[in-house]
This record gives C-alpha cells, structure tokens and sequence, in this order.
C-alpha cells in the first residue's frame, strides 16, 4: 500500500514559521477579543430590538451555526486555542501579550502575602 500522506509543514516552509512564531497565537487572540467587545458592547448599548442588535444576531445565528457546523467536527478544540474570555487576565498575570515581564507571575496568593 502506498503511503500518500502530505507534510504541510514541509512543503510549505512558510507556514511553519508561522505557526512556530511566538505572536501567531495571540494575534488571532486579539482578532477574537475585538470581536467578542464588540458584540458585548452591542449587546449593551445596541438597540433593544433583537431582530436588529448584531450581538443578538452574531451569537445566536452565526457564532452557534459555525460552532455545530465546521469549529467542534473539523477543527475540534481549535476555539480553546484563540478563545478571548481568560486572555486578559492571563496577559494582566504575565504583564505582557508575547512573551512574559521577568520576575514572578502575580497571583491572588502572592498578592496576600505581600500585603
């Protein structure tokens, strides 16, 4: 049997550095976070008519149409990579986006400590 298995990864040199390069993941990170403030913010300030409200209409038509349809059967967990929710936190707990501040990581517990 013939093996016809293809390495992206090889043919395409380009897209190796891509997906290897430390601001690949937290560049689509931001793409997601402008996109999930800004349905937050119309949710809030939009207008009350759901018909109309791009929050109303991204979340419950859009966002759960491609969750069901291509994100969980083809890309599986692929949301959890670039998912705005914790990222603010995170980046606020490391005191940067790419790469971390040198000295310890501030938590809750080394907060209390110092206090």
């Amino acid at each position: 049997m013939i093996d016809r298995r293809i390495d992206l990864l090889e043919r395409l040199p380009w897209l190796k550095r891509l997906l290897k390069s430390r601001a690949f993941q937290p560049a689509l990170t931001l793409v997601t976070l402008a996109g999930f403030t800004l349905a937050v913010l119309t949710g809030l300030l939009g207008t009350p008519a759901g018909s109309r409200n791009f929050a109303t209409i991204f979340v419950w038509i859009v966002w759960w149409a491609l969750l069901i349809m291509l994100l969980v059967p083809i890309f599986g967990r692929l949301w959890c990579t670039v998912c705005p929710i914790p990222v603010p936190g995170e980046w606020l707990q490391r005191r940067g986006i790419i790469g971390r501040a040198p000295g310890p990581l501030r938590t809750l517990r080394s907060a209390g400590r110092a206090a």
